[in-house]
């Protein structure tokens, strides 16, 4: 409000002066400004009440000086202030000054200066008038930024910002040095430049998940300047930058990463022991031979080959004397195999053979003679020879069927026939044989009366700490009592049960049976932390499963938490999305999951960190060759690596030797399963088993 110097009273003007001050005084409190002014003859200032609290006073408790300024202002500031002042004298302009002062409670501010000189009625300098800011919080949040800039600029990952035409608005220092580019080329470039199989289609594509979800997940490739190729995984996320929009992208080298998957990958479709196809590999492959002989209108035969009499060797020279005969057998098979013919290993002393473009049946005839002759060749083996040969059944696309499932039947059936006569020969599928039909109607007729009578009995192996040998849990293992008390393991019986339905309910024998023995157990002071059950998938996937386990628990009074369910790597990738979904529902009610015989199997990285595991089992056929073969190591270190990045708990099978524990303890694996500790033993034996230990 202006005074009205013609007409206002003395009263009047004093009053909007008055006013007028007020205002001022709110203006400095919202502002965080404080006002000042020095007289430059006397040195003396006057503060207004927000300088005073600037500076840690109460207002007017102390003479403002410019002394007094300078004895707050941090030393490193002082010259400048001073030039400052004398430079505002001098050209009689507005000055600003930025610096930091000490409060008369010790605490350090940040404050920014306005100042201008007034002169007297000679024009000469008379006084020196301004504003005091308290900046902290701004400079607080600057440099804040400043370092966050500087943390982005050196982080080892590719950040960039794009406009929504995909040309580069900013990259950091890692982009740089990763890519050869500079920023000034960058300046000049786009996506396509540095994605050269990324199309425009696939980045329109990707932008709509951006728009859609507000983040997406992709994985391309980049190259570099010099043409360098490596994989990258890009996180993207739509964002403001300088008012406009664009897309944040965080780029991660993951060739390291893309090289364990491949090598998962290769395990998954290999043997470990032969580095052959595997059975998932082999299954694939005769289905797309069938879509090609139909289309081509050709012929091909299929060959399974088991060894004769290859337990004996296992059972007296020992497993590492067995994986030698193996490896020896399958380079011998494929040298008298063409390169346009697949072979693979199924498992155990069992390969399989498809021979493409068959004109004829003799001509897989001929090929079936060969290999009876290279097998026939002696092993030397612990400095002494041996000598084996193999059972082959054969049957011929589409002689005998079209039909994938039956071709695999029929050359198995075709198979026992030549071991049925004799071994060491081979037969065509002949549409007659019944006898291995008659066979398996038996075979299902015994273990539907061993379900009736739950004539299985349930066999305990100790899973072991190695660095203190504490006992960590137990594993029940099925063995079945077939006629005259002959046991039968569950290799001759339980793929059979998974076959023909009755998996389920031999599962729940031996689920109660364990349960009962571990409760009997405690009761007598022996304290077992953990039981591990083996369950088959379809056991997984049956709808009353999970209902059934929870009332048999609470029925008898079992812990659920004390449980462990172990079920196979190959079985969960069949139906991995169902299979996610029931486990969850299983981990929820306490119960623990393990993998089984984790790296003979396909887990897809994808798939593999979505499943609610606690556990994974690292597959004997890993630990056999562990001291004498680097691959095996290898694969151990990698699965140990993959276990602990994604935080499971892991145990290693099949430890037969002192050898074994100390390898892998040393490379970080304690728990342990094997024979090195104890074989599988009923339940009396595991008893006193369990009583020495508690001993001990």
């Amino acid at each position: 409000m202006p005074i009205d110097v013609a007409n206002d009273t003395p009263e009047i003007a004093l009053k909007k002066l008055k006013a007028r001050e007020n205002a001022w005084h709110r203006l400095e409190n919202v502002s965080n400004l404080g006002s000042w002014e020095v007289d430059l003859k006397t040195n003396r200032s006057l503060w207004s009440r927000r300088s005073y609290e600037i500076y840690g006073y109460e207002p007017y408790s102390v003479t403002p000086t410019l002394e007094l300024f300078f004895k707050h202002l941090l030393p490193q500031y002082h010259q400048e202030a001073k030039t400052k002042m004398q430079e505002g004298i001098r050209s009689q302009k507005a000055i600003t000054f930025k610096g930091r002062v000490r409060r008369n409670d010790g605490e350090i501010l940040d404050i920014l200066i306005n100042a201008q000189v007034i002169t007297n009625e000679k024009g000469e300098p008379s006084k020196l008038i301004g504003t005091t800011q308290d900046i902290t919080e701004y400079m607080r949040i600057k440099r804040s930024s400043q370092e966050l800039l500087e943390i982005i600029e050196r982080s080892f990952q590719e950040i960039y910002i794009i406009d929504k035409d995909f040309r580069f608005l900013y990259v950091n220092e890692g982009a740089v040095k990763r890519t050869g580019y500079s920023k000034e080329e960058f300046q000049k470039m786009d996506i396509f430049d540095i994605n050269p199989y990324l199309t425009f289609k696939q980045a329109k594509e990707i932008e709509a998940r951006v728009l859609k979800r507000e983040l997406a997940i992709n994985r391309t490739i980049h190259k570099t300047k010099d043409g360098e190729e490596y994989p990258v995984q890009t996180n993207l996320q739509k964002i403001v930058y300088n008012e406009k929009d664009a897309y944040l992208l965080f780029d991660s080298d993951i060739s390291e990463l893309q090289r364990l998957e491949d090598e998962l990958y290769y395990q998954a479709y290999h043997d470990a022991l032969t580095n052959l196809p595997n059975r998932i590999y082999f299954e694939e492959r005769l289905k797309e031979e069938v879509i090609y002989s139909r289309r081509n209108k050709t012929r091909f035969a299929l060959l399974l080959i088991d060894l004769d009499r290859f337990k004996e060797i296992n059972d007296t020279l020992g497993h590492q004397f067995g994986d030698e005969v193996l490896v020896e057998t399958a380079k011998r098979i494929k040298r008298a195999l063409r390169a346009i013919d697949m072979f693979a290993r199924l498992g155990g002393d069992e390969f399989t053979i498809i021979l493409r473009d068959v004109k004829k049946p003799k001509n897989a005839q001929k090929v079936a003679q060969k290999i009876h002759d290279v097998i026939r060749e002696p092993f030397l083996l612990a400095q002494k020879e041996f000598f084996l040969s193999c059972s082959i059944g054969i049957s011929i696309f589409p002689d005998d069927t079209e039909d994938v499932a039956e071709l695999v039947k029929f050359a198995d059936t075709a198979m026992y026939d030549a071991k049925r006569k004799g071994k060491d020969g081979f037969c065509f599928y002949d549409k007659q044989m019944t006898k291995l039909a008659q066979e398996r109607i038996s075979l299902e007729h015994d273990l539907r009366r061993a379900i009736e009578n739950k004539g299985f009995d349930v066999y305990f192996q100790p899973q072991i700490d190695a660095r203190g040998k504490k006992l960590v849990g137990v594993e029940a293992l099925v063995r079945w009592r077939r006629g005259n008390d002959t046991i039968v393991y569950p290799d001759s019986f339980i793929p059979f049960a998974q076959e023909v339905g009755l998996i389920t309910q031999i599962d729940r024998i031996v689920m109660e049976k364990a349960i009962k023995h571990f409760l009997y157990w405690n009761k007598k002071g022996v304290v077992i932390p953990k039981l591990s059950l083996n369950l088959a998938t379809k056991q997984l996937l049956q709808e009353d499963f999970l209902e059934y386990i929870l009332d048999f628990s609470k029925e008898v009074g079992f812990d659920l938490s004390k449980l462990e369910l172990e079920l196979t790597e190959s079985d969960l990738m069949h139906d991995p999305k169902r299979s996610i979904a029931m486990l969850e529902r299983l981990r929820q009610s306490g119960i623990k999951i393990a993998m089984d015989d984790f790296g003979t199997g396909y887990s897809s990285l994808a798939y593999l960190k979505k499943l609610p595991l606690h556990l994974i089992k690292i597959d004997k056929s890993f630990i056999l060759d562990l001291v004498d073969e680097v691959e095996s190591q290898e694969i151990v270190k990698t699965i140990l690596v993959l276990a602990l990045s994604l935080r499971f708990e892991i145990i290693a099978e099949g430890v037969e030797s002192k050898e074994h524990e100390e390898l892998l303890c040393s490379m970080g694996c304690y728990m342990m399963q094997g024979y090195y500790y104890s074989k599988p033993v009923d339940a009396h034996v595991f008893g006193e088993y369990m009583t020495s230990l508690e001993r001990k």
